[in-house]
């Protein structure tokens, strides 16, 4: 039997703009690390082949250097900005994929 794969999508395209915080709650620290890193970690150590991460527009670059890259994360395979609504966000991560399973 062929094994399937899985792909798990985090959407992390909010501004965050209800936290009423000058920093997207994604990225607030949280005992020295962003707030992110510890949903990429729980997905890296768990059985999924990969991980897409989408971001809000125009934080690709940050997000690939200094998180995907910094902490190591190996799943990560793409970092793809959301769209305006949720949903275009989840076409954006899929379109990515090409995996059996995808969990969002």
């Amino acid at each position: 039997m062929e094994k399937k794969t899985f792909t798990a999508v985090i959407l992390a395209a909010g501004c965050g703009t209800r936290m009423g915080r000058g920093v997207k709650k994604q990225y607030i620290d949280l005992n020295g690390k962003p707030l992110i890193y510890y949903t990429l970690k729980t997905f890296e150590e768990s059985l999924v082949d990969d991980i897409v991460l989408v971001v809000p527009p125009g934080d690709v670059s940050y997000c690939k250097k200094d998180i995907v890259n910094k902490y190591g994360f190996k799943k990560v395979s793409c970092v793809t900005e959301g769209g305006e609504e949720r949903y275009d966000s989840v076409y954006a991560a899929l379109t990515e994929t090409d995996s059996d399973y995808v969990l969002i």
